[in-house]
């Protein structure tokens, strides 16, 4: 029996999620993403599928535990074009909650959740934190926004492989942000004296930095590579840590950095996930380093609290009748 669904469905733009998805909702969204992975009840999959000149990616969570589950997907096809969407539903009786464009919150869970580790990393830190930026792209900016707006950054340096982008970069966010930012030529130069060197790149088959790059740095986030085929740091870096914190399981068989790391002698049993770290305990002292290639219930929650933002507060934005309606087997 077919049954018409009066449900009202929530739809988020991007240009409403580059509005509300301020970096304190996206860092408290990822501590929250972290946190409920730990439920042994929580199911988290990945899917790809190869396309003619392209790809699609469907990433699904089912968490119990805050009563969502849903799925991203994203796609590409001949020509550049990239387009990402997140469905959710409720746990409880399925009903469609909100249809979320997903290219921007893509960036802004992948900022968060390196975030909320570089948060955890620096509890005892004194005096202001100097980040080194390695790529000066969308991703970049992302991630020097978000750290900003936890932690005390008092200076930043960001190389890339294109002056005019490192200078643009230095540009914006020193007068955005009120940081100064400088530019400069070499991954070794941006790392040279940080306390954390944030990665996100777009490098490839290229190995970006390597343990000389970033000696003496105690924190290195990397939130490039997240395939096999590409390349961000070198496997040392990762294999060589006396801590490294990943966002998921998978990262070990998708990341070429990881790949590598593991060729290389990387013990698994080692490898501690985000909620854990983020839980306790944690020591001090040596390098820290946080490897992410994203994992979708960061995605799905961050959904969920601008969904829930928009609707608390009433905002005028396009609500929908559901897409489906609702089959009852007798």
């Amino acid at each position: 029996m077919i049954e018409t669904d009066d449900t009202r469905v929530r739809v988020v733009t991007a240009a409403e999620v580059q509005r509300f998805g301020r970096p304190e909702l996206a860092l408290e969204a990822a501590r929250t993403a972290a946190r409920v992975r730990r439920d042994p009840e929580a199911d988290i999959r990945r899917m790809n599928l190869r396309l003619p000149g392209g790809w699609m990616r469907v990433l699904g969570a089912a968490l119990p535990e805050i009563g969502v589950f849903g799925y991203k997907e994203f796609h590409y096809s001949p020509g550049g074009r990239l387009r990402y969407a997140i469905h959710l539903f409720a746990t409880d009786d399925g009903r469609p909650l909100g249809i979320v464009d997903a290219a921007l919150i893509t960036t802004l869970r992948t900022a968060a959740a390196a975030t909320a580790a570089a948060a955890a990393s620096t509890t005892d830190a004194r005096g202001p934190l100097t980040v080194g930026v390695i790529g000066s792209g969308a991703e970049a900016e992302a991630g020097l926004r978000a750290l900003c707006s936890a932690l005390p950054v008092g200076a930043a340096r960001v190389s890339s492989r294109s002056e005019a982008n490192r200078r643009g970069f230095a540009e914006r966010l020193s007068a955005e942000l009120g940081v100064p930012v400088a530019p400069v030529a070499t991954a070794a130069e941006s790392a040279s004296g940080a306390d954390i060197a944030y990665l996100a790149t777009a490098s490839g088959g290229r190995v970006v930095a390597g343990p000389a790059d970033l000696a003496d740095v105690p924190l290195v986030l990397s939130i490039g590579s997240t395939m096999p085929d590409q390349r961000e740091l070198d496997g040392d870096v990762l294999a060589k840590a006396d801590c490294l914190v990943i966002d998921t399981p998978d990262v070990l068989e998708e990341s070429g950095d990881a790949i590598e790391a593991l060729d290389r002698g990387l013990d698994p049993s080692r490898v501690r996930l985000l909620g854990d770290y983020l839980a306790g305990p944690r020591d001090p002292g040596g390098t820290t380093v946080y490897k992410s290639i994203g994992s979708p219930e960061q995605d799905l929650v961050l959904a969920r609290d601008l969904v829930a933002l928009l609707e608390a507060e009433e905002h005028p934005g396009r609500v929908v009748d559901s897409l489906t309606d609702v089959k009852r087997n007798l």
